[in-house]
């Protein structure tokens, strides 16, 4: 990959991802972004995932077959059916390769004794139920 570092706010991100024209005019090719596990573990409701062209994530990957996996995903009634459907969709995505992921962080966060009843719930911390003795 030939790299040319272009700094930027988020809006001028947001609008530069958003052209479809070549980089000479303003397009562009790869941007970093991040997602929590428990988003990337659906590709229903991981846009990111999709592989439908103009009508998905930036970049706009097509892949019809995928798409066509993607879609008995998300109507299969069991774990082992998605399983087996998740494994082809694996191996669209290794030949096609619409998005690399670079690793993982974690967001540490602190919590008093006397604060109690935070709900452990991936990717976000809600503070309903919370009470301070």
């Amino acid at each position: 990959m030939k790299a040319q570092l272009a700094t930027s706010d988020w809006g001028g991100v947001v609008t530069r991802r958003a052209v479809m024209s070549p980089d000479d005019k303003g397009g562009w090719d790869v941007f970093i972004t991040w997602g929590s596990a428990y988003a990337f573990s659906n590709p229903i409701a991981l846009n990111a995932l999709a592989l439908n062209g103009k009508q998905g994530w930036y970049g706009w990957p097509s892949d019809p077959d995928y798409e066509k996996l993607r879609m008995q995903w998300a109507t299969a009634t069991d774990d082992a059916t998605r399983n087996a459907i998740a494994q082809k969709m694996a191996v669209i995505g290794w030949n096609d390769v619409p998005e690399v992921i670079l690793g993982q962080w974690v967001s540490p966060s602190a919590m008093r004794k006397n604060v109690n009843g935070f709900i452990g719930v991936p990717e976000i911390i809600p503070f309903w139920n919370v009470t301070k003795t």
